[in-house]
């Protein structure tokens, strides 16, 4: 399941599309990206470049109760490449009061 439709967006740079969830990078260069969320059991992560499979997150065992799950990756992009999130299996928690953020910011340009 993509992530999409993201309720609250701060794009400063106009590089994530909130309805789609897709980062659009602007510039060529190194970027830092980061996801948080409130998950239940197993969330794995997968990161997808212009749709192919780049990274995989996988899970530690919650035993039922709610945590959360935080990653922060480094990528090398060409300017144009779409940086997509998915969320393989289980669940996280998006909704009344609890927040997924994914942020991504250029490191330094090529």
């Amino acid at each position: 399941m993509s992530l999409t439709k993201l309720r609250y967006s701060i794009d400063l740079g106009e590089a994530l599309n909130a309805e789609t969830g897709v980062f659009t990078a602007p510039l060529e260069g190194s970027y830092e990206f980061s996801f948080t969320a409130l998950r239940k059991n197993n969330a794995d992560i997968s990161v997808k470049i212009n749709g192919a499979n780049h990274i995989y997150f996988g899970n530690s065992e919650t035993d039922g109760e709610y945590d959360t799950k935080a990653i922060i990756f480094h990528l090398t992009l060409k300017k144009g490449d779409q940086v997509k999130l998915y969320l393989n299996s289980h669940t996280i928690a998006c909704d009344g009061d609890e927040f997924a953020t994914f942020t991504g910011r250029l490191v330094s340009e090529a």
